[in-house]
């Protein structure tokens, strides 16, 4: 059996692609890892990966059963990593074309053949409108800690409760001074409010802002490691 793990998080622009990478990248040290793109932002995995021109067939395809996941995955490999990527659509409109049961079918098409399935998810309200989270065994979501975040995440876990036992909460891009002065939530005063663990935070790191292709090429971003070993 696969483990499916999920990243998500109440609101856009949380980091979770770069997440995703680097979680992919670090699975497929020793196990077989599939990288699945759902997000729709800009900056997908596949500019990362510097593969969108290599993109023939997507995520959407596959649910549609227009090709099998063999024509759709692309097979990613670099000198110390190598994992399978099974893209996003390039035409963002395409994602309209998703329905209820797009993770169970990429449930059935890739469960026993790879180690882990990273899916790199949009947000918990665009999720729920087109997925439920029953296959999930893992979701990771991250989130600022600003204070008018709290409604956002208090939402987000109550959807995410009802289908997946294990979630993890990580505090993604805090600034420590910041947090010292008040303008942003600590980790006690987060769980505190919450009533749930903070499994992990990563300090902001300018350098993460402005990543471009085959960043995962470089090791910069080992504090981000060092949050997933943890959480996975």
């Amino acid at each position: 059996m696969s483990k499916f793990i999920m990243l998500t998080s109440c609101e856009e622009k949380q980091g979770k692609t770069v997440f995703s990478l680097i979680a992919a990248k670090e699975l497929s040290k020793d196990k077989k890892v599939l990288l699945v793109d759902l997000s729709n932002s800009e900056k997908d995995s596949s500019y990362y990966l510097n593969v969108k021109d290599m993109v023939i067939y997507d995520v959407v395809d596959l649910i549609k059963d227009t090709c099998s996941l063999e024509q759709a995955v692309i097979n990613i490999e670099k000198e110390n990593f190598k994992f399978d990527f099974l893209p996003a659509p390039r035409m963002k409109d395409k994602y309209k074309q998703l329905d209820l049961g797009h993770l169970k079918k990429i449930f059935m098409e890739s469960n026993g053949i790879y180690d882990y399935i990273v899916i790199d998810g949009t947000t918990v309200a665009d999720d729920i409108k087109t997925a439920s989270y029953e296959i999930i065994d893992l979701v990771v979501m991250l989130t600022y800690n600003k204070i008018e975040n709290i409604k956002c995440i208090f939402y987000s876990l109550n959807i995410i409760n009802s289908d997946v036992k294990d979630i993890k909460l990580v505090i993604n891009k805090t600034i420590e001074k910041e947090e010292k002065r008040g303008n942003l939530l600590t980790t006690n005063e987060i769980e505190e409010i919450l009533k749930v663990r903070v499994d992990g935070k990563i300090e902001f790191m300018p350098k993460l802002n402005s990543l471009g292709e085959n960043f995962l090429l470089d090791n910069n971003y080992n504090e981000v490691s060092k949050i997933i070993q943890q959480v996975i």
